[in-house]
């Protein structure tokens, strides 16, 4: 469980009961910080999800973990709609449009599979199962409601 901690434009910062930090950007986890773990999505990556287009094609972004002394790593991945997925919120369950992201980065010898949940009106994307790094498990995030514009 995360709570909403800040918003600056598009990013959303999150943060657990173990401190642990997520900063998204239209869902997508452009930053992830526990323990000895840091990732940093890079300048100069081309993302569809964390520019608010989510669609089907290619994405390359690159990654920084700058406690490991790794810059620019790169990870592409291609992006394929897979149809539509009911998700439970606060207010009952909508339906949305799923895609399935799978992709590799061969500098770390890793390759994972996302999957996104977003309304296709909104283009929100309400649920999510995101792999960071190749140490951890995908993050599963699910807004309950959408952010209102007020966090105090």
């Amino acid at each position: 469980m995360v709570v909403l901690a800040t918003v600056d434009g598009n990013d959303l910062t999150w943060i657990a009961a173990d401190r642990s930090l997520i900063v998204t950007r239209h869902g997508r986890i452009i930053r992830f910080t526990s323990g000895d773990i840091d990732v940093v999505t890079a300048p100069g990556s081309t993302d569809p999800v964390a520019d608010g287009a989510v669609a089907a094609g290619d994405c390359m972004r690159l990654l920084d973990f700058p406690k490991a002394q790794l810059f620019s790593v790169p990870a592409q991945s291609t992006l394929a709609a897979t149809g539509q997925a009911r998700v439970t919120l606060l207010h009952g369950e909508i339906t949305t449009r799923s895609f399935t992201e799978t992709g590799i980065s061969h500098p770390l010898a890793w390759e994972f599979e996302n999957h996104f949940y977003l309304d296709a009106e909104t283009k929100r994307v309400w649920q999510s199962n995101q792999n960071v790094t190749p140490q951890l498990p995908p993050i599963k995030i699910r807004v309950l409601r959408p952010y209102s514009g007020d966090i105090a």
